[in-house]
């Protein structure tokens, strides 16, 4: 800490070493109400400001009691202009009490210090002169570091503190809007895959549909003989024919019914990750063509053939002549 006059040290100017002092002791003598106030300006008999208390207790808009705080050497070109004011302000009010506090060792004027005494004669118990130690100025000094550190760091946590809470509204408020994207996604796609479902399962009905076109095939080829095979020949190709067309169409239904499912499989995804796909020109298509009946599908509800239509019926006919020509 600074020794008598010398400021220079720990980067503190007389000011700022001056208010430090002063904070502090304010602190230690536990002076911080809402009475107590520093830089308390007095008026001279002009009426204009021509001294200022380092702080004081004011009652009812009076001040009751005055401090004079100084930390290191007391020059007389200061304080004798100083204390010459506090005796005017001494006898314009009668319970005013004024105290100087100064340091033991440090250098005093001796005009300045033999006015003070004087003072002390004259006002006897409202003139007072405190001597501190300088461990205790260096104590008081130190406190009043202590707390200025302490506020700033209130201050600094404070503005953090802020910072934060703007922080969190405006992650909330992105948080907002992820969650209304996420969930317009999913409700995108929940209502698409109803259809989807429709689609596969159609599919699937066309695979049944195709399983039973080749089991009737089969059996019919199995009844039939090699004259009946080389008369339905020539309906045999039409029909395979038409049975590639539709195998070709059932074919691509599959194919678009594979894509579609696959498709709604990466919009799960993109939902999942807050993102929205569009509908493209190939999906649209693919709706378009898995919407239409599946080629074929109507092959298990055919109305059944009437007689005479064919070849069976024509034999059975045949039959029927024959046996009524036995009759007669």
């Amino acid at each position: 800490m600074p020794e008598s006059g010398d400021f220079s040290r720990g980067g503190h100017g007389p000011r700022e070493y001056g208010n430090d002092f002063r904070e502090g002791l304010m602190l230690i003598r536990g002076h911080t109400g809402p009475e107590y106030r520093t830089e308390i300006p007095i008026r001279g008999p002009d009426g204009r400001i021509d001294r200022k208390w380092d702080y004081g207790r004011v009652v009812g808009g009076r001040v009751k009691e005055a401090t004079e705080t100084k930390a290191g050497r007391i020059k007389a070109k200061d304080a004798v202009p100083q204390i010459v004011k506090d005796r005017r302000e001494l006898r314009r009010d009668p319970t005013l009490v004024k105290e100087w506090v100064t340091v033991k060792g440090a250098r005093v004027d001796k005009a300045a210090r033999d006015l003070m005494q004087r003072m002390a004669k004259e006002f006897p118990g409202r003139f007072i002169i405190t001597e501190l130690t300088k461990e205790q100025r260096n104590a008081a000094i130190t406190r009043a570091q202590a707390e200025r550190k302490r506020e700033q760091r209130d201050v600094l946590a404070r503005q953090m503190q802020r910072l934060r809470l703007a922080r969190e509204r405006e992650e909330r408020a992105k948080q907002r809007e992820r969650d209304e994207r996420e969930a317009h996604v999913k409700q995108r796609a929940r209502e698409r895959l109803p259809q989807i479902r429709v689609i596969a399962k159609a599919n699937d009905r066309g695979e049944r549909v195709r399983n039973m076109g080749r089991y009737l095939d089969g059996a019919t080829v199995g009844r039939g003989d090699v004259a009946k095979r080389s008369a339905a020949a020539r309906g045999e190709a039409a029909e395979r024919a038409e049975r590639e067309r539709v195998e070709r169409e059932r074919e691509q239904q599959r194919e678009a019914t594979d894509r579609l499912a696959q498709q709604a499989q990466r919009e799960r995804e993109a939902a999942a990750n807050g993102q929205v796909r569009a509908m493209d020109g190939r999906e649209a298509a693919d709706l378009l063509r898995v919407s239409r009946p599946t080629p074929g599908f109507e092959l298990p509800y055919r109305e059944p053939p009437s007689a005479g239509s064919t070849r069976g019926g024509r034999e059975e006919r045949e039959r029927a002549r024959g046996i009524e020509r036995d009759r007669w």
